[in-house]
């Protein structure tokens, strides 16, 4: 999540912090970083050999490292986690790690480390290449997860089960203890948000945690029950899989999927509404051009209802999500009521890695609080005047959450789906930093977020005014517009 929060934010320091500052004051930046042996080079003792393993001694630096990052960045780490419980698990870890380990076997014991804090956006990213390698062998069904109830059924008609049939047990193991096993891997606020992550991560965690060379399947489908036992797979035999099922359903094995856009609309209901497909909060320029030519459009052609559909976006820049509410608000509005962001000598370390000198500020910590709303825009040719509806799923995150609050709590219109992954009081905004030695890719909140008007006693997502599952929000409105003629 990216915010531009305006200059005249108000800056509040504790007494105890102004005071560290002063002792701060005398020494110079390089003496700040240096504070620390997780900041220096690593020594040479502790690089990885060529076959690419590690010795627990690394694996511990690795974890030490990442735990006093963590708690010199994360603006409250123990917000929603028990900090005994947090320090214990680390101590657990270092006395179970084995002599020597691969980066996925680390993986295996930090991103359950993290889970534990319950920041969506405070993650360590799977070793993917390492685990899911081309000739690897692996679970040859590909699958979705429900992201209410956590069933997990065929994405595809593939080496003789179903599109669609509920998978119940995989080596007599059953996939509810399966998924809530891989859970623990996956970062997030709500159940709901980290089982839709655990859609996109099945694959990966379900090869790290459940390898085998062959898989027997008991599946469910329209009421009956199925076993079958298939062999792992390589990924081209998956892939030369699909593409029979493919041409078997008639459906040319040479179409390929186009990739998703940022943004882009079409006419429905004979021109009478248009759905805007808002995927990524990405490219300011490319969504003012976008604005213009649709809204120009639409005007034109008297167009009575615009659908704006979140449902597939996880976040991204904030200020694209503003460039869209001025021009569909009749009211002055704001998306942050404040931010807290904390600055230490390592975030300031992160942040010139990221960013340069661009977002640089002293080291201390900031309340930002924003009084003054953004208006919508003066050019009326430029906005939208017709009915606005708004589309949300539980992947709905980070900054395309914060769309969502602000699209309804300026009553700008109706939203209907489910309640948003991204809570209305949140951490976000993330620094990259890679474990030294192991170089697994993580990402840290450096500031914790309150939308406009939230209350930090009724933490929630955004509520649907109509409430209906993710699949059927497009239609439910459609539905609800047919009936305003």
């Amino acid at each position: 999540m990216k915010t531009a929060l305006k200059n005249n934010f108000e800056k509040t320091l504790s007494a105890l912090l102004l005071i560290v500052m002063c002792l701060y004051a005398h020494r110079s930046y390089a003496q700040m970083v240096n504070m620390t042996p997780y900041d220096l080079p690593v020594p040479d003792s502790l690089r990885l050999v060529s076959d690419g393993k590690m010795t627990k001694e690394q694996a511990v630096y690795d974890l030490e490292s990442l735990v006093y990052t963590l708690s010199e960045v994360h603006p409250n780490m123990f917000a929603m986690c028990n900090q005994g419980e947090f320090m214990s698990r680390v101590n657990t870890i270092e006395q179970e790690m084995p002599d020597t380990l691969t980066r996925a076997t680390l993986y295996k014991y930090v991103a359950p480390l993290l889970a534990l804090l319950g920041d969506g956006h405070t993650h360590v990213v799977p070793p993917y290449n390492d685990i899911l390698t081309k000739t690897a062998l692996r679970f040859p069904v590909q699958v979705d997860v429900d992201n209410q109830s956590g069933k997990i059924t065929a994405r595809y008609s593939i080496f003789g089960i179903p599109k669609g049939a509920e998978i119940i047990e995989i080596n007599d193991i059953s996939t509810t203890d399966i998924v809530e096993n891989l859970l623990q891997y996956v970062s997030g606020e709500r159940r709901f948000f980290r089982l839709m992550v655990l859609k996109d991560y099945f694959s990966t965690l379900f090869q790290l945690c459940y390898p085998a060379e062959k898989y027997t399947i008991k599946y469910r489908l329209e009421g009956k029950t199925k076993t079958t036992t298939l062999k792992a797979a390589t990924f081209d035999e998956i892939r030369a899989e699909k593409k029979k099922a493919e041409k078997k359903a008639r459906k040319s094995s040479e179409t390929k999927k186009q990739a998703m856009k940022h943004f882009e609309y079409q006419l429905l209901e004979g021109g009478r509404v248009a759905l805007m497909s808002f995927n990524e909060c990405t490219d300011s320029a490319g969504m003012v051009a976008f604005l213009d030519s649709m809204i120009t459009e639409l005007n034109t052609k008297k167009v009575e209802n615009l659908i704006i559909d979140v449902r597939k976006n996880g976040g991204g820049d904030s200020q694209v999500g503003d460039l869209v509410l001025e021009r569909i608000s009749k009211v002055p509005f704001q998306q942050f009521g404040k931010a807290l962001m904390r600055i230490t000598p390592t975030t300031q370390r992160l942040l010139k890695n990221a960013y340069g000198n661009r977002f640089l500020a002293p080291t201390g910590l900031y309340l930002e609080s924003e009084d003054s709303l953004n208006m919508p825009l003066n050019d009326k040719a430029r906005c939208y005047n017709g009915k606005v509806w708004l589309l949300t799923s539980n992947y709905t995150f980070s900054s395309a959450s914060s769309f969502s609050w602000t699209f309804k709590y300026f009553n700008m219109g109706k939203v209907v789906g489910e309640e948003s992954g991204g809570m209305n009081v949140c951490f976000g905004d993330v620094l990259e930093y890679r474990l030294p030695i192991s170089q697994l890719y993580c990402y840290m909140s450096y500031k914790r977020f309150w939308q406009y008007g939230a209350d930090e006693k009724e933490i929630h997502g955004t509520i649907p005014d109509v409430a209906v599952s993710a699949d059927k929000a497009l239609e439910t409105t459609l539905e609800l517009i047919r009936k305003e003629k």
